[in-house]
């Protein structure tokens, strides 16, 4: 038989409890929305670099020689797309975040975007309907092919370390009930939700597909107005035997 555990999981979003204590109007989409809110997302939230693009864009010497941020060059591909990688007392890339021309309000004033790390689009996420209808300007920037920027799976949680590890801002879609986030409880690195409209019958019932999602199309992808409310909760499940 399966029964209710107790326990309910839900996506949400998330900032390291440090960046809610020094700015709490980011822990609601009150404090994200709105023209008003765009440099200050552009200048708090940077792009991660993975470690083969750390050394290959900021490197003076393709990280031939060891650095604060790099103890040597990725030996392979899946090394070289990763944003963090070895022990967290002594990584061998501790991650390395920095502004690019999409953070730039300057050159690019009503275009400007901070960054939200955020899924690929065949997972259950919402983050680019989100952030569109509730005008907040943010935007992954992963290598997912269709444009939407997401991250593979493992990249997520090594993002979050490298934030950790350098003392950065970020801000993150994840599962409230992943233990990866165990760790970080008690530390300024602890998981702070960001708390967005509550969820609706009407909302959920317009949800965008994941076909959508997975458009190249960014209209598709944002689906529509009606859908961009936060996740609902879905009861965990527990087998009898």
């Amino acid at each position: 038989p399966v029964g209710n555990n107790g326990r309910t999981a839900s996506y949400n979003w998330y900032i390291p409890k440090f960046v809610a204590e020094e700015d709490p109007s980011l822990a609601s989409s009150y404090g994200l929305s709105g023209e008003k809110n765009r440099r200050k997302l552009a200048r708090r939230f940077e792009r991660p670099f993975s470690w083969e693009q750390y050394c290959q864009q900021i490197s003076s010497d393709q990280c031939q020689t060891p650095d604060e941020t790099a103890l040597r060059p990725p030996q392979d591909a899946a090394e070289g797309g990763s944003y963090f990688s070895g022990d967290s007392d002594y990584p061998n890339f501790r991650g390395y975040f920095n502004a690019t021309p999409e953070n730039d309000c300057d050159a690019y004033p009503t275009n400007c975007t901070g960054h939200i790390v955020n899924y690929e689009c065949k997972q259950s996420t919402f983050v680019v309907a989100q952030a569109h209808w509730l005008n907040i300007s943010l935007k992954s920037s992963g290598p997912e092919a269709n444009g939407a920027g997401g991250y593979p799976n493992a990249a997520l949680l090594q993002i979050w370390h490298a934030a950790n590890a350098t003392n950065s801002s970020v801000m993150i879609y994840y599962a409230n009930t992943n233990p990866a986030q165990l760790p970080f409880q008690g530390t300024p690195f602890e998981f702070q939700r960001i708390l967005l409209p509550d969820p609706t019958a009407e909302c959920l019932a317009n949800r965008v597909s994941q076909e959508d999602r997975c458009s190249s199309d960014p209209i598709r992808q944002v689906g529509s107005p009606l859908g961009s409310c936060n996740t609902d909760l879905s009861s965990l499940k527990k087998y009898v035997i």
